[in-house]
């Protein structure tokens, strides 16, 4: 089964375990996972972190702590930030959890931090905004997808600058733009598989 949020799952998966009183919870393993129970580990939420290797992506075990008489630690856990809704912050407006006492995972260019320590270093959440025409293809025909289809490039520039504009006067700083229309040479990392979603009117009873 596909998860489309993995960050999400995994909260999921420890949340139910504290809520049954489990000793340990195993998530498939990412670097950001990992990152994120190596914070949860280090602010004391939790008692140990071990990745198990599976042949394939791995798996991260969290023993979970408790306090006597198995009072949970861990109390509320999840998130604000999300695929399908961005949320962004500079470190001078980043909340504070329970008035200081929890703590906020965010997502930085120096990596995966605490709130407490974004503030301290100074770092906020930022947004560069790259155009992309390859989101949307028509498959009809043919092995290769056609983006005929696509919106005319004066009319993809305008809808581009408009959404940055958006993202600026919605409060969101620092919001840096590429070239609208240029080469790309892009290394990245990505949390899973990709999913292409194909949309048609049309079943074929035959298969």
């Amino acid at each position: 089964m596909q998860i489309s949020d993995v960050i999400a799952d995994m909260l999921t998966r420890i949340r139910n375990a504290n809520d049954a009183k489990h000793e340990t919870v195993d998530i498939p393993a990412s670097n950001m996972k990992k990152a994120i129970a190596d914070i949860l580990l280090a602010e004391g939420y939790i008692k140990s972190v071990q990745v198990i290797e599976d042949g394939k992506q791995g798996v991260i075990r969290v023993t979970l702590k408790y306090g006597p008489q198995k009072a949970k630690v861990i109390h509320g856990l999840r998130r604000v930030s999300k695929p399908g809704l961005r949320i962004y912050s500079s470190c001078e407006d980043m909340p504070k959890v329970m008035n200081g006492l929890g703590i906020a995972l965010v997502s930085t260019s120096k990596g995966i931090m605490t709130d407490k320590k974004a503030r301290r270093e100074n770092v906020g959440g930022e947004i560069l905004a790259i155009s992309q025409f390859t989101l949307c293809a028509d498959c009809k025909k043919g092995n290769r997808p056609s983006f005929t289809l696509s919106a005319a490039p004066d009319e993809a520039n305008r809808l581009y600058e408009l959404f940055c504009s958006e993202l600026s006067a919605n409060g969101v700083r620092n919001v840096e733009k590429g070239i609208f229309g240029a080469d790309m040479a892009v290394d990245i990392a990505n949390d899973g598989p990709v999913t292409i979603m194909l949309d048609t009117d049309i079943w074929r009873k035959d298969k």
